[in-house]
């Protein structure tokens, strides 16, 4: 018989540098993560979704940037601020929003522009810990 040669196998990467993170994983871990906090934090504390879960919002999409798949990265960067406006139109909608589904927008348009500066944070952290490990990589 004829030997059958195998071409090398490339060397797996280092899970540092790799991830292992689905897509998936970083929407669900993300958003749910940050969703979790901000409901406790208005059960607890009453009011709207504030610095509490913002801190959790940049420390979790840090989390999954570090952590996601080479071929999914950009899903770190655009989990944010869907995060938050996951939190506006659940949690934000637990205390004084009213009624009506005009005042249950206006809740949430209000939530999202009062924890602006939380949400582009996460988001341009996200952005440069993407674009650091995508240097790296090349």
């Amino acid at each position: 018989p004829i030997p059958i040669e195998y071409a090398p196998r490339e060397p797996e990467p280092s899970v540092g540098r790799e991830g292992r993170i689905t897509a998936i994983g970083v929407y669900v871990g993300v958003i749910g993560l940050t969703t979790l906090i901000a409901v406790g934090e208005v059960l607890v504390f009453g009011g709207q979704p504030n610095w509490i879960a913002g801190a959790a919002l940049v420390a979790v999409s840090v989390a999954a940037a570090i952590g996601v798949r080479r071929k999914d990265d950009l899903t770190a960067v655009f989990a944010p601020p869907l995060a938050f406006l996951v939190v506006a139109l659940t949690a934000g909608q637990f205390n004084g929003a009213g009624d009506s589904i005009t005042s249950r927008a206006v809740a949430a348009f209000f939530i999202l522009g009062y924890n602006w500066m939380w949400i582009v944070g996460a988001t341009l952290a996200a952005l440069v810990i993407v674009v650091l490990r995508r240097r790296r990589a090349s």
